[in-house]
């Protein structure tokens, strides 16, 4: 075979008791395995050094390492891991439900892929996208569990401001008209579910049409924000307040009675009255 392989060579010379060399002794050793193994080391160090952070635990869930994406994320050194389980970690969001689940999936997948909360070194509570993988031998036996993370705490933001921004009116901030009707179906369905009330108030501005005739939209825009700012001021933190359109309003009041939705209305037209003042 004319197939070239990188080999180790040493020569040494062997002489006669007169110390005249006599011939040499030429070792030859077939690197090629070694090579391979050398260059997987390579390779897995520089995987070791992504953007994502990496934790390699042993069959028993011990860490074994990390590598400086891990640092640069949660906080926490090689040093402070090393020995311990990821529950460290541990944000105390997630119930025994979803870790069952997630270990069910890693025993019957060889892995499992979601977003997960965790929490830093300094104590900060932060989002990441996992996956966990089962690496096994040639006998199928559990060698290392390895956990690759990224951090998206700024794709969550970004989420939510989406959200936000498709769920409001733009010029107060109080939900739009398709978040209210869809606060108030819901609401309507969990009061004949568990045969609850609710309560539900309409208002709107007296002769605001007036107000942008005569001073301008700028003026009448700036009193619908007010409007909502007293309004949300006034309303108890689990009331829902959304623009219906123009100068109405429409609040929903859950669980409160009649009774209830009364005195929540007088508190708004009072609140109004004082604004005004």
């Amino acid at each position: 075979s004319n197939t070239k392989v990188p080999c180790l060579l040493s020569i040494a010379p062997v002489k006669n008791d007169s110390n005249i060399i006599t011939h040499y002794v030429t070792h030859i050793i077939d690197v090629t395995e070694q090579e391979a193994i050398e260059e997987q080391l390579k390779l897995a160090a520089v995987a070791l050094e992504t953007r994502a952070g990496i934790v390699i635990t042993n069959p028993e869930g011990i860490i074994q390492r990390v590598n400086s994406s891990f640092t640069d994320i949660t906080g926490y050194t090689n040093a402070d891991v090393l020995g311990k389980k990821p529950d460290i970690l541990s944000s105390g969001r997630h119930n025994q439900i979803f870790f069952s689940k997630m270990w069910h999936d890693i025993t019957h997948k060889g892995h499992w892929e979601g977003e997960i909360w965790n929490k830093r070194k300094s104590g900060e509570i932060y989002p990441q996208w996992n996956t966990i993988t089962c690496i096994k031998d040639s006998k199928n036996n559990i060698k290392n569990y390895v956990s690759t993370f990224h951090d998206i705490t700024i794709r969550k933001q970004l989420e939510q401001k989406l959200e936000s921004m498709a769920s409001t009116d733009p010029l107060t901030g109080s939900l739009n008209r398709r978040s209210i009707e869809s606060r108030f179906n819901e609401e309507v369905s969990t009061a004949k579910r568990y045969h609850k009330t609710f309560g539900l108030i309409i208002f709107d501005i007296d002769h605001f049409k007036r107000v942008n005739d005569n001073f301008g939209h700028d003026q009448g825009d700036e009193i619908l924000v007010q409007v909502v700012k007293t309004a949300k001021s006034t309303l108890r933190e689990a009331d829902i307040l959304g623009r219906w359109g123009g100068e109405e309003f429409v609040v929903i009041l859950p669980l409160n009675n009649i009774d209830e939705t009364l005195l929540a209305a007088e508190r708004l037209r009072m609140s109004f009255k004082t604004m005004e003042t």
